[in-house]
C-alpha cells in the first residue's frame, strides 16, 4: 500500500484539533469529493516526478495504480521496470515525434 495514500486517508479520520469527529471535521469533509481529493494529489505526485526524476517512481506508480486500477493492481506491480522504462522514453520524445490527441 502506499504510505502517502494512507496518510491522506488518515487525515481525513483526524482532522480538528482534538483527532476526533467533532461539528468541525464534518463541515470540512462532508463537502470535500474524497475521489478528486486523491486524483489531485496523484497528479502532484506525477507532476513531480516528470519535474525531477523525467520518468514516474514507484511509489506514485502505486499510488495511481491505488487510485485508479485495484484489479490490475497485481499484474502492474509486478512489471513496473517496463512501465519506468516506457514512461522515461515517452518523456524524452520530441514534441514532433509525440502523439497529438
Amino acid at each position: 500500500m502506499n504510505i502517502r495514500l494512507i496518510e491522506i486517508e488518515q487525515k481525513i479520520f483526524t482532522s480538528g484539533d482534538n483527532k476526533m469527529i467533532n461539528k468541525r471535521f464534518i463541515e470540512k469533509w462532508s463537502s470535500i469529493d474524497l475521489e478528486e481529493y486523491k486524483y489531485e494529489y496523484v497528479k502532484k505526485l506525477v507532476q513531480k516526478d516528470i519535474k525531477t526524476k523525467k520518468s514516474i517512481t514507484e511509489l506514485t506508480f502505486r499510488a495511481i495504480l491505488k487510485w485508479k486500477a485495484k484489479r490490475a493492481r497485481g499484474y502492474l506491480e509486478e512489471n513496473y521496470e517496463k512501465y519506468f522504462k516506457t514512461f522515461k522514453e515517452v518523456l524524452e520524445l520530441s514534441n514532433n515525434d509525440k502523439i497529438e490527441k
